[in-house]
Protein backbone atom coordinates (compact mmCIF):
# COMPACT_ATOMS: atom_id res chain seq x y z
CA UNK A 1 0.00 0.00 0.00
CA UNK A 2 1.01 3.88 -0.62
CA UNK A 3 -1.31 6.82 0.68
CA UNK A 4 -0.32 9.84 -0.68
CA UNK A 5 -1.53 13.33 -0.09
CA UNK A 6 -2.53 14.54 -4.01
CA UNK A 7 -4.22 17.91 -3.32
CA UNK A 8 -4.96 20.51 -0.81
CA UNK A 9 -7.57 23.49 -1.79
CA UNK A 10 -10.51 25.67 0.09
CA UNK A 11 -14.35 24.79 -1.05
CA UNK A 12 -16.32 27.81 -1.69
CA UNK A 13 -16.84 28.77 1.85
CA UNK A 14 -13.11 28.78 2.57
CA UNK A 15 -12.74 25.49 4.28
CA UNK A 16 -9.50 23.14 3.14
CA UNK A 17 -10.47 20.43 1.50
CA UNK A 18 -7.62 17.65 1.60
CA UNK A 19 -7.34 15.18 -1.18
CA UNK A 20 -5.82 11.52 -0.47
CA UNK A 21 -4.86 8.73 -2.83
CA UNK A 22 -3.81 5.28 -2.48
CA UNK A 23 -1.17 4.84 -5.52
CA UNK A 24 -0.21 1.01 -4.50
CA UNK A 25 -1.42 -1.92 -5.78
CA UNK A 26 -3.16 -2.90 -2.47
CA UNK A 27 -6.11 -1.59 -1.08
CA UNK A 28 -5.19 0.51 1.71
CA UNK A 29 -6.97 -0.31 5.26
CA UNK A 30 -8.01 3.36 6.75
CA UNK A 31 -8.36 2.62 10.31
CA UNK A 32 -5.08 3.78 12.08
CA UNK A 33 -3.20 6.13 11.54
CA UNK A 34 -3.19 10.20 11.45
CA UNK A 35 -3.79 13.28 9.06
CA UNK A 36 -2.35 16.39 10.26
CA UNK A 37 -2.65 19.81 9.02
CA UNK A 38 -0.54 22.92 10.07
CA UNK A 39 -1.25 26.31 9.40
CA UNK A 40 2.02 28.37 9.05
CA UNK A 41 3.90 25.98 11.00
CA UNK A 42 1.54 25.23 13.84
CA UNK A 43 -0.82 22.54 14.22
CA UNK A 44 -4.51 23.12 13.69
CA UNK A 45 -6.14 19.56 13.09
CA UNK A 46 -5.99 16.33 13.36
CA UNK A 47 -7.77 13.43 12.18
CA UNK A 48 -8.17 9.98 12.32
CA UNK A 49 -7.84 8.12 8.83
CA UNK A 50 -10.87 6.25 9.68
CA UNK A 51 -12.83 9.70 10.05
CA UNK A 52 -11.65 10.83 6.54
CA UNK A 53 -14.35 7.97 4.80
CA UNK A 54 -17.02 5.29 5.70
CA UNK A 55 -15.47 3.00 3.62
CA UNK A 56 -13.06 0.57 6.04
CA UNK A 57 -10.43 0.59 3.25
CA UNK A 58 -9.17 2.70 -0.08
CA UNK A 59 -9.01 0.82 -3.34
CA UNK A 60 -5.39 0.79 -5.43
CA UNK A 61 -5.71 3.46 -7.57
CA UNK A 62 -8.64 5.45 -6.02
CA UNK A 63 -8.38 8.73 -4.30
CA UNK A 64 -11.11 10.93 -1.46
CA UNK A 65 -11.56 14.47 -0.81
CA UNK A 66 -11.99 14.83 2.53
CA UNK A 67 -13.65 18.59 3.65
CA UNK A 68 -11.76 19.53 7.21
CA UNK A 69 -13.80 21.90 9.49
CA UNK A 70 -10.73 24.24 9.13
CA UNK A 71 -11.49 27.76 7.57
CA UNK A 72 -9.05 29.22 6.06
CA UNK A 73 -8.92 33.72 5.68
CA UNK A 74 -6.52 35.46 4.12
CA UNK A 75 -3.00 33.93 2.81
CA UNK A 76 -1.43 30.89 4.37
CA UNK A 77 1.15 28.50 4.18
CA UNK A 78 -0.92 24.87 4.85
CA UNK A 79 0.90 21.54 5.58
CA UNK A 80 -0.53 18.38 5.43
CA UNK A 81 0.86 15.17 6.84
CA UNK A 82 -0.07 11.51 7.11
CA UNK A 83 1.12 9.53 10.15
CA UNK A 84 0.30 5.75 9.12
CA UNK A 85 1.65 4.31 12.23
CA UNK A 86 3.41 0.93 12.13
CA UNK A 87 0.34 -0.88 11.21
CA UNK A 88 0.74 0.11 7.08
CA UNK A 89 3.59 -1.42 5.75
CA UNK A 90 4.23 1.71 2.74
CA UNK A 91 6.02 1.77 -0.48
CA UNK A 92 6.91 5.19 0.24
CA UNK A 93 6.52 7.91 3.00
CA UNK A 94 7.95 10.75 1.16
CA UNK A 95 4.59 11.36 -0.44
CA UNK A 96 2.95 11.64 3.09
CA UNK A 97 3.51 15.42 2.77
CA UNK A 98 2.09 18.20 0.78
CA UNK A 99 2.61 22.09 1.54
CA UNK A 100 1.23 24.62 -0.38
CA UNK A 101 0.18 28.43 0.36
CA UNK A 102 -3.44 29.20 0.32
CA UNK A 103 -5.56 32.30 -0.02
CA UNK A 104 -8.70 32.33 1.83
CA UNK A 105 -11.19 35.21 1.66
CA UNK A 106 -9.99 38.13 2.18
CA UNK A 107 -9.73 38.90 6.56
CA UNK A 108 -11.47 42.36 5.77
CA UNK A 109 -11.20 46.25 5.22
CA UNK A 110 -8.18 47.32 6.72
CA UNK A 111 -8.74 50.85 7.24
CA UNK A 112 -5.53 53.92 8.28
CA UNK A 113 -5.25 57.33 8.33
CA UNK A 114 -3.63 58.23 5.30
CA UNK A 115 -3.14 61.79 5.69
CA UNK A 116 -3.77 64.62 8.08
CA UNK A 117 -4.60 68.47 7.35
CA UNK A 118 -5.61 71.67 8.51
CA UNK A 119 -8.73 73.79 6.67
CA UNK A 120 -8.60 77.32 6.18
CA UNK A 121 -10.44 77.64 8.92
CA UNK A 122 -7.83 75.54 11.31
CA UNK A 123 -10.18 72.65 11.62
CA UNK A 124 -8.71 69.46 11.33
CA UNK A 125 -9.42 67.05 8.14
CA UNK A 126 -8.83 63.71 8.38
CA UNK A 127 -8.04 61.50 5.32
CA UNK A 128 -8.61 57.80 5.36
CA UNK A 129 -7.32 55.21 3.37
CA UNK A 130 -8.58 51.55 3.26
CA UNK A 131 -5.81 49.24 2.29
CA UNK A 132 -7.77 45.82 2.78
CA UNK A 133 -9.08 43.71 -0.10
CA UNK A 134 -12.96 44.30 1.10
CA UNK A 135 -14.43 47.72 0.61
CA UNK A 136 -15.81 49.09 4.06
CA UNK A 137 -19.56 49.65 3.57
CA UNK A 138 -21.56 52.85 4.03
CA UNK A 139 -23.53 52.94 7.44
CA UNK A 140 -19.95 52.16 9.42
CA UNK A 141 -18.99 53.78 12.83
CA UNK A 142 -15.85 54.34 13.39
CA UNK A 143 -14.41 55.24 16.49
CA UNK A 144 -11.57 58.64 16.11
CA UNK A 145 -9.06 59.17 19.20
CA UNK A 146 -7.01 62.37 18.55
CA UNK A 147 -3.44 62.23 20.56
CA UNK A 148 -1.16 65.36 20.49
CA UNK A 149 2.38 64.71 22.19
CA UNK A 150 0.74 61.57 23.57
CA UNK A 151 -2.45 63.07 24.92
CA UNK A 152 -5.54 62.39 23.85
CA UNK A 153 -7.56 65.74 22.99
CA UNK A 154 -10.24 64.44 21.16
CA UNK A 155 -12.32 61.13 20.80
CA UNK A 156 -15.92 60.86 18.53
CA UNK A 157 -17.18 58.66 16.68
CA UNK A 158 -18.26 59.05 12.93
CA UNK A 159 -20.53 57.56 10.37
CA UNK A 160 -19.69 56.53 7.25
CA UNK A 161 -21.59 58.22 4.69
CA UNK A 162 -20.14 56.22 1.66
CA UNK A 163 -18.43 52.85 1.16
CA UNK A 164 -14.79 53.32 1.26
CA UNK A 165 -13.37 51.25 -1.62
CA UNK A 166 -10.91 48.38 -1.11
CA UNK A 167 -7.34 48.93 -1.95
CA UNK A 168 -8.04 53.10 -1.96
Amino acid sequence: ADIAITNLSLNPKGRLVVTIANIGKSPLPLGAGYLRIFLDGQLKKSYTLKRLSDRPFLPSKESISFTTSLSITGRHEIHAHIDTGQEIRELNKENNDLKRILEGPPIGPDIMVKDLTLTEDLELSIILSNAGAVDLRKGVTLQIRIFVNGRKISEFEHFTSDTLKANS
